[in-house]
């Protein structure tokens, strides 16, 4: 939430750009689609009247997969994405729990921005924290739940939403082996890549 009398809980209700925290999808829906970790990708000028670049402004050659996702390259992300699908990442991100998407017209998040984390609308924290949380839960997507029980003054049971217990808030969105390849692509993002400070 915010200070004093401010009702915006930023926690579900801020819808920001999440930038670079949205590549994972990109990389996921290509291993969903037979790729691996060490498959080739060229980080090289994309033909054509947009140009993007990578943060360095520099082009880094051939590299693997899993090299892209650690040092967050931006070429990389696009070619990838645009090889495996648009939509078929934005079909993906919504299984994993992204609401705000927008599939369709003019609006449409289906472009290659969006494998940066160029959104119509961005997202949530609570729900790219559930997104990513898929991945720890070796693929099984779990439906955030905020209130999981209420008693009354005796301690009786009025309500259960225990999460836990709900098969029907449970969706296996990855296999174990991709949730893995993911965690393990990830980790090397703060070991050794972009996210250094935050290990």
């Amino acid at each position: 939430g915010g200070r004093g009398t401010d009702q915006f809980n930023r926690a579900v209700m801020a819808e920001r750009q999440p930038g670079s925290a949205f590549k994972p999808f990109v990389y996921l829906n290509a291993l969903e689609h037979g790729a691996t970790p060490n498959d080739i990708v060229d980080d090289s000028p994309i033909p054509g009247s947009w140009n993007p670049q990578n943060y360095d402004r520099r082009f880094h050659g051939k590299m693997t997969y899993r090299r892209a996702l650690t040092y967050s390259y931006n070429i990389p992300a696009i070619k990838i994405s645009e090889k495996y699908g648009n939509s078929n990442v934005l079909k993906l991100a919504k299984k994993m729990g992204i609401t705000t998407l927008v599939e369709d017209g003019p609006q449409s998040d289906d472009n290659s921005a969006m494998a940066l984390g160029g959104l119509t609308h961005g997202v949530t924290p609570l729900e790219m924290a559930s997104a990513y949380g898929t991945f720890a839960n070796k693929g099984v997507h779990v439906k955030p739940t905020a209130i999981i029980k209420i008693l009354d003054r005796n301690g009786n049971v009025l309500e259960d939403e225990s999460t836990l217990e709900k098969e029907e808030n449970k969706t296996r969105v990855m296999s174990e082996k991709e949730a893995y390849e993911m965690t393990v692509m990830l980790e090397g993002v703060i070991d050794y890549g972009t996210g250094t400070a935050a290990s």
